[in-house]
């Protein structure tokens, strides 16, 4: 159910810029590990975002069928099922054709496959998700994802184990960012209505993992990251609104992202060591 856009996490050019230009003479401000990682981020979060909106119009989520109408775009993707609804294992295919311009003029192309084992809100139900040379904005997305209902939390929360495998994403320029991940996600608040806008999620590192993030930015340096303070996702709102993500280049230093204290707004600070700055996140 929860819905990040690709471009929900991407720095602006222009704070890239300036932070980089304050400090042209040291090289461990460079932020574009940190800039690399949003748009993998992005990229895989906007993949279940998308099918998870489809999954509750066509009654996959558990809720009543059509209670909610995706936001994707009024005539596409088409979508198609292995099996009839209520038989599983059933695979959603979301078929976005050659271009597919949607919510928030976010422009899709190609195919997500999503493989459910049962009901999104039912425990032990494993989504799969893969594609078939699928694009979002000109970057081609290339991965496995996978969600896991681990059921309740002892406060009664439904979470869920996020994996991310082999994640590759491919920029209009050819550069590659290769990304991996395991998260867990708990739904704190909305689960028991089937209303997307009263949803909030909260983001930590997976269980069994040391960081939550691993990857290869386009400049082949090597990065892990990890959730330092519970990301949170409210629903009505197109940003995270409070919690810090820490991104550790290889041999560099650790640069933290802070999105707030819970305001609704395209704000967060940047810092890497000494140094930060407020930047605006275009989604």
């Amino acid at each position: 159910m929860k819905q990040l856009l690709f471009k929900t996490t991407i720095i602006s050019a222009f704070a890239i810029a300036t932070l980089a230009g304050c400090k042209k003479e040291n090289l461990d401000t460079d932020t574009t590990i940190a800039l690399d990682n949003s748009i993998a981020d992005g990229a895989f979060q906007d993949m279940m975002g998308v099918v998870s909106e489809q999954a509750t119009n066509e009654g996959l989520s558990g809720f009543t069928i059509g209670t909610i109408h995706a936001k994707i775009a009024d005539d596409c993707p088409t979508v198609t099922f292995s099996e009839a609804l209520g038989v599983f294992p059933n695979t959603m295919t979301l078929d976005f054709g050659t271009s597919c311009v949607g919510y928030m003029g976010v422009e899709r192309s190609g195919k997500i496959m999503a493989t459910f084992t049962g009901y999104y809100k039912d425990a032990g139900t494993v989504i799969t998700l893969t594609t078939d040379n699928y694009y979002v904005n000109g970057s081609k997305v290339e991965g496995t994802k996978t969600v896991i209902n681990e059921g309740l939390t002892i406060e009664g929360h439904p979470w869920f184990s996020v994996i991310v495998d082999g994640g590759l994403i491919t920029l209009e320029t050819g550069e590659t960012i290769s990304w991996n991940s395991s998260r867990m996600r708990e739904w704190t608040a909305g689960y028991d209505t089937p209303e997307l806008e009263d949803d909030v999620y909260g983001l930590n590192d997976g269980v069994a993992a040391e960081y939550a993030i691993t990857g290869v930015n386009r400049n082949g340096t090597p990065f892990t990251a990890h959730i330092a303070q519970t990301l949170v996702k409210r629903m009505d709102c197109r940003y995270i609104t409070s919690g810090i993500l820490e991104v550790t280049p290889e041999d560099m230093t650790t640069r933290s992202l802070d999105f707030g204290d819970g305001d609704c707004d395209n704000k967060a600070t940047l810092t890497v060591g000494e140094f930060s700055a407020e930047i605006t996140l275009l989604y």
